[in-house]
């Protein structure tokens, strides 16, 4: 991980500077001053990453990870939805990452065609990132994705090591039962009105789970839009939290 300086790395450093200037809430102030914006090599090329440590080891939390997906809009618009919930997980001692897995938007890096390998692959070596991060236990990290990001998070639990627990939000999945190979729990997180991901789609991809013997389960939203508004981040991802809690070892 770089240092704590933020103009290092221009895709998100704006963004995280910008909250950063902000006044805190008293229950953020500690993690406000471990915030910081790096990156990680993924193949031919570097992924910017903020990273939200904890304040201190002694947190119920402490030792757990976990990594944000954002969604086909940027990182840069994700995290200005997202920060302050970061911010709240860290405060609970998890270690959170949230790698701008696009690749670089500043060169184009939006999620085009052509490009998921890459993708999947940055998210891999997120995954990878955050687990050697100081203090984090590499069994307990969870994936929590919005949209694109919640496809990925789940396609790349349901098939490569490392994932302890899945929540998606407002995203479902392509795998047949016979693909998925790994099985962490997963919380589906989806609107009855969602005019993008269908709510039918979505449990689709539930029952698929659960034939594949994932354990999976749903909260579902009263809305009829794609992207959360701001109150319902709040407790989505307080719902989150809950069901990573015990998933993720708090002690």
């Amino acid at each position: 991980m770089a240092g704590p300086s933020l103009d290092r790395r221009a895709a998100l450093a704006g963004v995280a500077c910008g909250f950063l200037a902000q006044p805190t809430p008293s229950w953020g102030q500690a993690v406000r001053e471990n915030v910081a914006v790096g990156s990680y090599p993924s193949g031919d090329r570097s992924i910017t990453a903020v990273l939200f440590s904890p304040p201190n080891p002694n947190l119920p939390m402490a030792g757990a990870g976990l990594l944000l997906l954002h969604g086909g809009g940027g990182a840069g618009l994700e995290l200005q939805r997202w920060y302050e919930h970061a911010v709240r997980m860290a405060a609970r001692g998890y270690a959170v990452a949230f790698p701008a897995w696009f690749g670089d938007e500043a060169q184009g890096g939006r999620g085009g065609r052509g490009e998921g390998a890459l993708q999947r692959q940055a998210v891999l070596d997120g995954l990878a990132w955050l687990a050697g991060r100081p203090g984090v236990d590499p069994a307990r990290i969870g994936v929590m994705g919005f949209s694109r990001g919640a496809y990925m998070a789940g396609d790349v639990a349901l098939t490569e090591p490392g994932v302890a627990a899945v929540v998606a939000v407002a995203g479902g999945g392509s795998r047949e039962p016979v693909e998925i190979l790994y099985r962490p729990p997963t919380l589906l997180i989806f609107a009855d009105g969602d005019p993008l991901v269908r709510a039918g789609r979505v449990l689709d991809w539930e029952r698929t789970l659960r034939r594949a013997d994932v354990p999976a389960s749903t909260e579902v939203l009263d809305a009829d839009h794609h992207v959360p508004e701001v109150a319902e981040w709040r407790a989505i991802f307080e719902r989150a939290h809950s069901f990573l809690r015990p998933h993720l070892g708090s002690r």
